[in-house]
């Protein structure tokens, strides 16, 4: 094998493993680690903002503090240009490490899901108001690399607006509630600052 073929193999072994030690996934204890419920506040009047070819229009104020049960990139679905990153989050129970160990947890296609073997783990109506899917719209660059910097497992601070997205495909309405779930149950965020915790 010639240098220039050893030299790339190496930098490309690198790159993978610098990649996955980044991906890697954040541990705790068993306990609730995120205790508190979302804040969410609606807005009085409209607040519209263009992004590219969407037009955003604000909703509510919304600051969310959660754990990152799931993670998922987009780079080619509809809204993938405006939304390029998708985390499922959970609070309270849907917090605790001894809770979602007995969970088979995925997520794809802008949906989350999660299955368990008996009621006692959590009964359905407490995991659809403690854990949901959101949409991330990044405000900023800064923004969007700290988003994409974030790992399964971490507990992270969010803040922004809830918003609707009008697009050259069509509308996207965010969930103005945590009681929903399935097809519009999903927060839209247009994220103006983020902390991992």
């Amino acid at each position: 094998m010639s240098k220039f073929w050893f030299f790339v193999c190496v930098v490309a072994a690198g790159i993978g493993v610098w990649k996955a030690w980044g991906e890697r996934t954040q541990s705790h204890p068993p306990g609730i680690v995120a205790p508190n419920v979302p804040y969410q506040k609606n807005l009085t009047g409209p607040v519209e903002l263009v992004r590219g070819e969407y037009r955003l229009v604000g909703r509510a104020e919304f600051d969310i503090t959660a754990r990152v049960i799931l993670k998922m990139r987009y780079r080619f679905d509809k809204f993938a240009a405006v939304s390029p990153v998708d985390f499922a989050m959970g609070w309270g129970e849907m917090s605790d490490s001894a809770v979602l160990e007995k969970m088979s947890c995925n997520q794809g296609s802008r949906f989350y899901g999660c299955g368990w073997k008996s009621s006692d783990v959590i009964e359905p109506r407490r995991f659809t108001a403690l854990s949901a899917n959101m949409h991330m719209i990044p405000a900023t660059p800064e923004v969007e690399d700290a988003l994409m910097r974030v790992r399964q497992g971490q507990v992270v601070n969010l803040r922004g607006l809830l918003v609707d997205v009008l697009g050259p495909d069509g509308g996207w309405n965010t969930s103005m509630t945590r009681e929903d779930s399935g097809p519009g149950g999903c927060e839209i965020i247009l994220v103006g600052a983020v902390s991992a915790l």
